[in-house]
């Protein structure tokens, strides 16, 4: 894998981490009122 392609893979996995941390950190909020 080039050093392009490993950017790429955390420039996307990163705001999936930080949504899924949000997402479980707020559950019930996200349930009652989804964004």
């Amino acid at each position: 894998m080039t050093a392009i392609s490993t950017a790429r893979r955390s420039l996307y996995s990163a705001p999936i981490a930080v949504t899924i941390a949000v997402t479980s950190r707020s559950g019930a909020m996200t349930a009652i009122a989804p964004l």
